[in-house]
């Protein structure tokens, strides 16, 4: 707002700013674990997918899981871009090449088309296996991260209580009066 002036922070709000990072990392802790369970699929759970390569397949390093590669292919139902996290596979993937006949098993997930298993001209590139075991590996990695974000969690909780114990309130309530209102209340 223009011509308010923001309160520097005191001592006495301590209690309110853990807390608030204890609620963000206890959020945190909580969804990873289920985010990746979402991220699983069963082998029933998968689309097939059929087509043939429209472009070379490009690297997009803007994402926030790191680089994944992007296969644009032309399918029954238009244009479609199917997008590899795993590296593993990553030389035999960017050897694809326009026109190349390729089926593949598919999961969607947030607008995205990601490849569980790819073949091309029926050999087989990435399996479902190797899809299933590289998964289960990034989620306990986000497990261990989500342990590591909850116990950091329960000390900041710990912390803002004993400082509102400390200091008998959640935040300090006099920077909220303006000075000039102080002067105007009427004494007996």
């Amino acid at each position: 707002m223009p011509g308010r002036a923001r309160r520097k922070l005191t001592r006495r709000d301590l209690p309110a700013r853990f807390l608030i990072y204890a609620l963000v990392l206890g959020l945190f802790a909580v969804a990873v674990p289920v985010i990746g369970k979402l991220a699983m699929a069963k082998e029933s759970d998968l689309k097939f997918v059929a087509g043939s390569v429209l472009q070379a397949p490009r690297w997009h390093r803007e994402t926030e899981g790191g680089p994944i590669i992007i296969v644009p292919v032309e399918t029954d139902d238009g244009p479609d871009d199917l997008d590899e996290q795993d590296l593993s596979h990553s030389r035999e993937i960017m050897n694809l090449r326009p026109g190349d006949r390729i089926t593949a098993r598919v999961m969607s997930f947030g607008g995205d088309h990601n490849i569980w298993e790819l073949k091309r001209d029926g050999v087989t590139i990435q399996s479902y296996q190797d899809t299933y075991l590289y998964q289960a590996a990034m989620n306990e990695r986000g497990v261990t991260a989500a342990l590591a974000a909850g116990l950091i969690s329960l000390i900041f909780l710990m912390v803002a209580l004993g400082l509102r114990m400390y200091f008998g309130a959640w935040r300090d309530s006099t920077g909220s009066v303006p000075p000039d209102a102080a002067d105007s209340v009427q004494r007996p």
